[in-house]
């Protein structure tokens, strides 16, 4: 009698062991995909905000162009212009 009540005190014991460990890998598992998930938004936002970055800046810079334009060709006027006044004077 005595080794039927110990085999079940054993197997109560397994059974609340078991079901803990159970309930504890469940517990694991959904943090570890709420984590996951988490890295995955976060990844996802650091992405969108590059891509709104680098938007912005080529916008920036294709205003710039004709600025950069009309100082090449400024530079360009005055080289030519240089190079007449050396050859007047020669």
């Amino acid at each position: 009698m005595l080794s039927w009540l110990l085999i079940e005190y054993i197997c109560q014991q397994k059974d609340t062991i078991v079901r803990g460990r159970i309930k504890w890998n469940t517990f694991n598992n959904n943090n570890r995909t709420t984590f996951q998930r988490e890295q995955q938004q976060a990844v996802t936002k650091v992405i969108d905000e590059t891509r709104d970055n680098i938007k912005k800046t080529t916008n920036e810079a294709r205003k710039e162009i004709p600025r950069y334009t009309q100082i090449v060709n400024d530079y360009q006027e005055n080289t030519i212009q240089a190079i007449r006044e050396i050859t007047d004077i020669l």
